[in-house]
């Protein structure tokens, strides 16, 4: 976000949130708030993903989520891809997006572990 001097107006880059993005970003700070007590020693970091130009998935049509939550717990760290519209759009279960979550993603999870595995492998050797 850019502060300009005696300028009301925010820029926000990429563009502004629009309404049902905003309403996530609200509703998730208030949900960690109400659960602080069990997030303990975990940070929690909330990105917005560049459209077309941030993290995509191009499996079958390219996806681009609107945000992505970075959780890092000690040594463990997870990402979460979040597309607040979610599926209302989608003409039907066979779609790319959906098939990224069924089954593109533990592709994808599995190729990174297996590349983790190899280089502490490398580390040890």
């Amino acid at each position: 976000m850019i502060w300009k001097k005696n300028k009301e107006e925010i820029k926000s880059i990429p563009v502004k949130l629009n309404k049902g993005e905003a309403k996530f970003v609200n509703d998730l700070r208030k949900s960690l708030d109400r659960n602080k007590n069990l997030l303990g020693g975990i940070d929690i970091f909330l990105l917005r993903n560049l459209s077309r130009k941030g993290i995509g998935f191009f499996i079958g049509s390219e996806f681009y989520p609107d945000f992505i939550i970075w959780v890092k717990n000690g040594n463990t760290q997870n990402m979460i891809f979040i597309d607040p519209k979610g599926i209302r759009n989608l003409g039907n279960f066979n779609d790319d997006k959906i098939q990224l979550c069924v089954s593109g993603i533990k592709e994808i999870e599995n190729k990174v572990n297996e590349e983790l595995r190899r280089r502490r492998e490398n580390l040890l050797v």
